[in-house]
């Protein structure tokens, strides 16, 4: 599962900007699928959230969530 969220991958959203993406990934014989959704509230200010699941077994699912804020140290 883990490897198909890494392919979700939201680095490029600007301020107000909405983004969505999918992501596949396998593992040791199991296939996973993940969606994900990311909005840019300001220029420095990012938040995202995902969600992966196995293929055909809906026992196995994973979400997740993350802020990045970026800042300039000059």
């Amino acid at each position: 599962m883990l490897v198909a969220m890494s392919n979700v991958d939201f680095k490029d959203v600007n301020a107000e900007e909405v983004a969505v993406g999918a992501g596949i990934g396998h593992y040791v014989g199991e296939q996973a699928v993940a969606v994900g959704i990311a909005y840019g509230v300001s220029d420095d200010l990012k938040v995202h959230a995902k969600w992966s699941g196995v293929a055909g077994d809906p026992h196995y699912n994973a979400i997740g969530g993350g802020v990045t804020y970026k800042f300039r140290t000059r």
